[in-house]
């Protein structure tokens, strides 16, 4: 599975300008090929909190450490009645087969209100 960069630069490069780079290491004065250019775009969007977030099977992976959040939880959904909730990290990977997938918490939105976290 890619990670946010790579991803992203995939995303990014077919819109990028369209020369090629000459450095072996794709790493040029950022503003002449496809490659810099997306490379130092994706940079900047990371540097700045774009990530790129998808549910994950449990089957595929099983969330570790550095996939939960401050409270040791990540989103998960229950098989018994689908729902995604807030969940230990510890608890999915212990009791991963009542789970269908996972995917690490997004950020609390910024709407102005103290908001309540709900965990099962």
């Amino acid at each position: 599975m890619p990670d946010i960069k790579e991803k992203m630069v995939e995303l990014l490069e077919p819109h990028m300008s369209s020369s090629t780079c000459t450095f072996e290491s794709n790493d040029c004065d950022l503003t002449h090929c496809q490659a810099c250019n997306a490379n130092a775009v994706a940079d900047h969007l990371i540097a700045n909190g774009v990530t790129i977030q998808k549910w994950i099977s449990v089957e595929e992976r099983l969330p570790t450490v550095e996939d939960e959040d401050s409270n040791e939880t990540v989103l998960a959904v229950h098989k018994a009645d689908g729902f995604a909730r807030c969940w230990s990290r510890i608890y999915i990977v212990k009791y991963h087969t009542r789970f269908l997938c996972w995917m690490r918490t997004p950020e609390p939105p910024t709407c102005g209100h103290k908001l309540r976290r709900y965990n099962k």
